[in-house]
């Protein structure tokens, strides 16, 4: 599930459905960036603080 959330974020938001580039370097780099953007932001989404309810924590 991880593995194919990631190449359906990269493919629709990415933009590597269709490449924009022409040439085997440029599209690496392409895909480089994309992958690259993906960590940033499910690195953020990670990173968020969610405070959790008061009953849960004990005293």
């Amino acid at each position: 599930k991880i593995v194919e959330e990631a190449f359906g974020w990269i493919k629709t938001v990415g933009g590597l459905r269709k490449t924009r580039h022409i040439g085997l370097a440029k599209v690496a780099g392409q895909a480089l960036f994309c992958f690259a953007a993906y960590n940033l932001t499910r690195l953020l989404n990670l990173l968020v603080f969610t405070p959790k309810p008061a009953w849960s924590a004990p005293t």
